[in-house]
């Protein structure tokens, strides 16, 4: 049995290992330093600025990651302008869409794998700059939440003033099940 489990870990390393290979082969783009969505009709990468360019960091989904590199894709999420908001970072910068996962809207996964794949580094500049946005998503919640006394899906990132976010195709409905059952639960006490 124990042979087996030591055969498969080596079976599954393997297929990682040519999983990471393919992807960066793919994906990353040695002139911009990071990670980009590839058009499979066209085989064109989509040069649009989102912070999942990112998101390989916090996946561990590369075979040599050295501190030049972890800089490139520092360097590129600030030179596409997605660390410049006071709210944290915005799930993408396409402006006027009205979709709950465009401009100016943040969402927590996406700020939390950016934060932890740039906490993750060894790199001192790395680290200083997930803690920065780590700062700025947690007050802006922490803010708003002083407003309105609720938690939400997801915040405006981009205005000075703190605001829940608006767009989708529905007002919420994942905080005001939580609510609703929270004060069900508490009038069954």
């Amino acid at each position: 049995m124990i042979n087996s489990n030591v055969e498969r870990r080596d079976e599954l390393n393997r297929e990682r290992s040519k999983f990471v290979d393919t992807f960066e082969a793919v994906f990353f783009d040695d002139r911009e330093g990071a990670w980009f969505d590839l058009n499979i009709r066209t085989g064109d990468r989509d040069d649009d600025a989102y912070p999942s360019l990112a998101v390989p960091l916090f996946t561990e989904c590369y075979s040599t990651l050295n501190n030049h590199m972890m800089v490139d894709v520092l360097e590129t999420l600030q030179r596409k302008g997605l660390l410049q908001f006071p709210g944290g970072v915005p799930t993408s910068l396409m402006k006027g869409t009205n979709q709950q996962w465009d401009y100016p809207n943040g969402w927590a996964p996406i700020n939390h794998m950016i934060i932890e794949g740039l906490r993750k580094s060894n790199h001192p500049i790395m680290q200083q700059k997930a803690f920065e946005i780590a700062n700025k998503w947690v007050n802006r919640n922490y803010q708003l939440y002083q407003k309105d006394k609720k938690m939400w899906e997801k915040y405006d990132v981009a205005k000075a003033y703190v605001r829940a976010a608006k767009g989708g195709e529905y007002e919420n409905q994942v905080i005001g099940l939580i609510v609703f059952h929270h004060q069900n639960v508490r009038n069954k006490r």
